[in-house]
């Protein structure tokens, strides 16, 4: 008798429980009853809606770096924020230094 739960509690655990990459990471019962495409449509709803937010914050970030790194060159006597020519950071030679542009 006890092989019987045995068996019934693996075969439970495979069909209700166990997540199947062959079936796209859903349980084979899901698949069998029909809530596979669900299932998969909810998933990539989900992941459209945090890539957004990534871009969103990736956004955000770069927007306070841009600022940051102007106000950095404001303070620093560079001139004007959007442009620090060579000759702005001490140096006479361009090619060696070359310009910086910041696009804000």
């Amino acid at each position: 008798m006890h092989s019987r739960s045995a068996i019934a509690g693996f075969v439970e655990h495979y069909n209700h429980q166990r997540h199947h990459e062959s079936h796209g990471n859903i349980t084979p019962a899901d698949v069998y009853l029909g809530g596979a495409e669900t299932i998969l449509r909810k998933r990539k709803k989900i992941k459209a809606q945090t890539i957004e937010k990534r871009r969103l914050l990736d956004r955000q970030s770069a927007a306070y770096t841009a600022t940051a790194t102007r106000q950095s060159l404001l303070s620093s006597g560079c001139g004007h924020p959007s442009v620090a020519s060579a000759a702005a950071v001490g140096r006479s030679d361009a090619h060696a230094v070359g310009v910086l542009v910041l696009y804000v």
